[in-house]
């Protein structure tokens, strides 16, 4: 998986040396901006970067809010929505960084995303239809033993992800030549 973007100081750098200009619904949100700065098109990557990268500042907001953080935090303007080109640009980019070992890291944090909605639902004071404890104090001190076996496990695929990203960006560094960008 190359990096198309650098995030530095939360702010994104698009990484020349990878093409990222190359891919074209990225090169067509670049092109549509017409003013100098590309103030705009930077806030549209920034955008679509923030939402999909695997090194977002927003990486571990849940994915319920995740979106609506960073259009208000990007744009300023809670209404702003994606058009059907930065559409395909989130789903090119979440299609260009896929690895077994991304898609196994997000299937995970799903996962234990659907844990904690679980153990903040539990009260140890519902009964069930007999009117017998529904949640046994028991069970639940059991579970929690577990997360730390599960957060440790996650820790560790984080950082074989991590390691997965900067090897390939090490093999992925040579320079872009003047004629191998799209025109």
């Amino acid at each position: 998986m190359p990096k198309l973007f650098d995030i530095l100081d939360n702010e994104i750098k698009p990484d020349r040396r990878n093409m990222v200009y190359a891919i074209p619904v990225l090169k067509k949100i670049w092109s549509r901006d017409k003013d100098k700065s590309k103030a705009l098109a930077m806030k549209e990557l920034t955008y679509v970067v923030f939402l999909c990268d695997y090194n977002s500042p927003y990486r571990d907001l849940h994915e319920e809010i995740k979106e609506a953080t960073i259009r208000k935090d990007i744009f300023k303007d809670e209404e702003w929505v994606p058009d059907s080109t930065i559409e395909k640009a989130i789903d090119k980019y979440r299609e260009l960084r896929k690895t077994k070992s991304v898609v196994l890291l997000e299937n995970v944090n799903h996962a234990i995303d659907e844990m904690s909605k679980y153990f903040k639902r539990i009260n140890l004071d519902e009964v069930d239809y007999e009117g017998k404890p529904k949640y046994s104090a028991k069970d639940v001190a059991s579970n929690l033993k577990e997360i730390g076996n599960i957060v440790k496990s996650l820790g560790l695929l984080e950082r074989q992800v991590q390691t997965e990203i900067e090897e390939s960006n090490v093999r992925g560094q040579s320079e872009v030549g003047t004629y191998e960008f799209p025109r």
